[in-house]
């Protein structure tokens, strides 16, 4: 299908209708109007008409969004997110949907692929090989828009599909600027890949690259080779992209390193010879399991504690995806890293005078093993979606203390729906995990 009709189709009030059951109905988010998704739910029919005649007439206006802080650590500016409201979220979703088909190069890969990729070329790479790793400044409230749009225009034609384009980023969150794209929408990440497409395909013709929306790397011939290739990516940038990149320096984000010695990339410690978790992504994560413990010191509920912690170490399926610390570090080749998770636990559980769960808990090692040879259909790891009534009974007593018996007198759907709230809670514990380890 050509764009225009793309578009047609993902605004329809059928497929409005449709992505607001599976994308938007759950979210808990309130913009600057205070309308909450149940209440946006009550008058559904009329909200998705109304989307879709405005979207098409070219007449729809984005409500300003609401900011909220992310903060980065005690000495970085915090990151400031849009929130919209119900029906731009909405609105959004379906317009992120039509890029996406339209534009599906610009969809971000999930990190372990690129390693893979990083890994294979690495195989055959030189031992004087040497990466250079880039990182864009300040890069989402850099974009400029005007350039932006006009690389969208190279491909979509319709003008109600660009004014719409237009209006998601130009519309205020703080302050009204003429560059950036408002980070948190579920846009941003896919326009942010636009913007550097045809950066990435001119260098892509003579070297090595993979690009993680501001995260570059590159594979030079020699340390000499990077370095002018270094001058010649941020003067790109610069001059043709209008973004700024971080000097080269032993702190710094942008460095230059042997594939002998390695390089911090997603998450992980790359080089010729091993892939291993970043050791600072291995710090986070013996922190998260630290904490398990230490919510549980005046808590006397083992049964609970046995069970967060062994999610905590083997992830979860989830609503047909996988979410945990393995499931994002299965490419590492380093599986001392994993015995020294595995000791932690033990020792923690000591420490706590947890002797009763000791040889209960799960294994980062044995969770490793099973989904490299087994994958999501290893009976260890959780799978929620294909739990019995029975199984969601138990876990909702474990996690609640409620009583059994007044549980099932409440019936299957209130069951369903409670652990399914469950679920959604603490799989958004597992993905905070993966965000910590990965920034």
């Amino acid at each position: 299908m050509k764009p225009f009709q793309i578009f047609a189709k993902k605004f329809s009030i059928e497929s409005l209708r449709s992505l607001f059951d599976e994308k938007i109905s759950e979210t808990k988010a309130i913009g600057r109007d205070g309308i909450r998704t149940s209440q946006f739910a009550d008058h559904i029919e009329n909200e998705v008409s109304l989307i879709s005649k405005n979207t098409k007439s070219g007449n729809y206006k984005f409500t300003r969004y609401k900011a909220k802080l992310i903060s980065k650590g005690p000495f970085k500016e915090p990151r400031m997110l849009s929130i919209p409201t119900v029906r731009d979220r909405l609105t959004l979703r379906a317009l992120c949907e039509f890029m996406a088909e339209v534009y599906p190069e610009a969809i971000t890969r999930k990190p372990h692929e690129y390693i893979k990729n990083i890994k294979e070329e690495l195989a055959g790479a030189d031992l004087n090989a040497a990466f250079l790793r880039i990182d864009v400044r300040d890069y989402y409230p850099s974009v400029d828009r005007e350039l932006l749009i006009k690389d969208i225009k190279k491909k979509i034609r319709k003008q109600e599909a660009i004014s719409l384009i237009e209006k998601a980023i130009s519309t205020e969150t703080f302050k009204a600027g003429e560059k950036g794209i408002p980070q948190g929408l579920s846009i941003s990440n896919i326009l942010a890949n636009i913007y550097l497409l045809e950066f990435d395909l001119s260098l892509k013709k003579y070297i090595k690259y993979y690009r993680y929306v501001d995260d570059i790397l590159m594979i030079c011939g020699s340390t000499a080779h990077a370095q002018d290739v270094f001058k010649e990516v941020k003067w790109r940038l610069e001059h043709q992209r209008h973004l700024l990149c971080h000097d080269l320096g032993d702190k710094s984000k942008s460095c230059i390193s042997s594939v002998q010695h390695g390089v911090d990339y997603l998450g992980f410690h790359v080089s010729k010879s091993k892939i291993s978790v970043r050791q600072s992504s291995l710090r986070k994560m013996i922190s998260s399991i630290i904490s398990i413990f230490s919510k549980f010191k005046p808590i006397n509920n083992d049964t609970k504690l046995l069970w967060l912690l062994n999610l905590r170490i083997t992830g979860c399926r989830f609503e047909e995806k996988n979410y945990g610390w393995m499931f994002f570090f299965l490419q590492t080749e380093d599986t001392s890293q994993l015995s020294r998770l595995d000791r932690l636990v033990r020792i923690q559980l000591n420490k706590n005078k947890k002797y009763k769960l000791i040889g209960k808990q799960k294994t980062f090692i044995k969770t490793f093993h099973e989904l490299r040879f087994k994958g999501i259909k290893s009976k260890y790891i959780p799978n929620f979606d294909e739990i019995t009534f029975e199984d969601m009974v138990n876990i909702i007593c474990t996690i609640t203390g409620i009583d059994k018996r007044k549980l099932e007198e409440k019936g299957e759907k209130f069951v369903r729906s409670e652990f399914k709230k469950i679920i959604k809670k603490e799989v958004s514990v597992l993905e905070r995990d993966i965000m910590e380890s990965f920034s």
